[in-house]
């Protein structure tokens, strides 16, 4: 009676180890499973957010340059007409003066410099680098593409950008040109504040704080933000401007992207005037 008891709770044991290593066992798999799906969600988030940023970005600097394709077309015209002259005095064994060969060769030269500054500009806003690299990105050359670009559209030439006469040069290490894109959107923002006034400014200022970070403002005369927007300005599908002509998700993807280099952005009202300010820490940029 005894030894078949025994028998019994042996087999019982037996049993439950074999179950518990089973239930250990689809456990493991179970986990290893749920491992590799969180992965390739992550993987795949990352991935959708890295092309959102993109297409935000490439859709503020089209924003940006509006009649780019108009701009570009006026130099070509000018080089080919210019062209055609010299080809054509060519052709029929004409000698032209010097003087008038040379105002046309000046002339064709001019307009592919302008042409090729357009193009460079428009190249250095949307290039795109790898997430892990860090580009070295001088904010002098930054603002003067932005105000280039900015200008290719006619709705935009008659308003007037500065800068401080003690502005700080500074160059910007940042992954995939983040200061750029900040910066496009900030000014996008400001020149749709300020492009229907009589006299629209924008202007640009930097700065070393008491904390040795670099602060970088950029102040428009708009009207301003009213306070109860002004406190959800950096959520997502917050805007200002009228329905159906902005999408609220500029200023949230700064905050996300500057996020990434220990950086920060913030809304100020002074003299009754707007200031956007970033603050950068040490490491990210040197003094030129």
């Amino acid at each position: 009676m005894i030894v078949s008891s025994i028998n019994t709770l042996s087999e019982n044991y037996l049993k439950s180890r074999e179950q518990r290593d089973q239930a250990i066992e689809a456990l493991t798999a179970l986990n290893k499973d749920l491992e590799s799906e969180i992965s390739l969600r992550v993987e795949t988030i990352t991935r959708q957010k890295e092309i959102l940023l993109n297409t935000n970005k490439l859709q503020e600097i089209g924003k940006l340059a509006g009649n780019l394709a108009h701009e570009i077309n006026n130099p070509l015209g000018i080089i080919s007409g210019y062209a055609s002259i010299l080809a054509k005095d060519h052709n029929n064994l004409v000698e032209l003066p010097e003087e008038k060969v040379t105002k046309y060769i000046n002339a064709i030269e001019k307009n592919v410099v302008r042409i090729k500054k357009i193009i460079f500009g428009m190249l250095r806003l949307s290039y795109q680098s790898p997430s892990d690299q860090l580009d070295s990105d001088n904010l002098s050359l930054i603002l003067t593409d932005i105000v280039n670009v900015s200008q290719l559209n006619s709705e935009h030439r008659h308003i007037n950008f500065s800068r401080d006469n003690d502005f700080i040069d500074a160059l910007i290490h940042a992954p995939n040109s983040i200061i750029s894109q900040v910066l496009v959107c900030l000014v996008n923002n400001a020149i749709d504040e300020t492009k229907n006034l009589d006299n629209p400014r924008i202007h640009f200022m930097s700065l070393i704080n008491d904390s040795g970070y670099l602060e970088i403002h950029v102040i428009d005369n708009g009207p301003g933000i009213k306070d109860l927007v002004a406190t959800t300005l950096f959520e997502p599908f917050v805007t200002t401007k009228p329905k159906g002509e902005g999408t609220g998700l500029g200023l949230s993807i700064c905050v996300n992207l500057l996020n990434g280099m220990e950086s920060l952005i913030k809304f100020e009202r002074r003299d009754d005037k707007t200031h956007f300010i970033i603050t950068i820490p040490k490491k990210y940029y040197d003094l030129s």
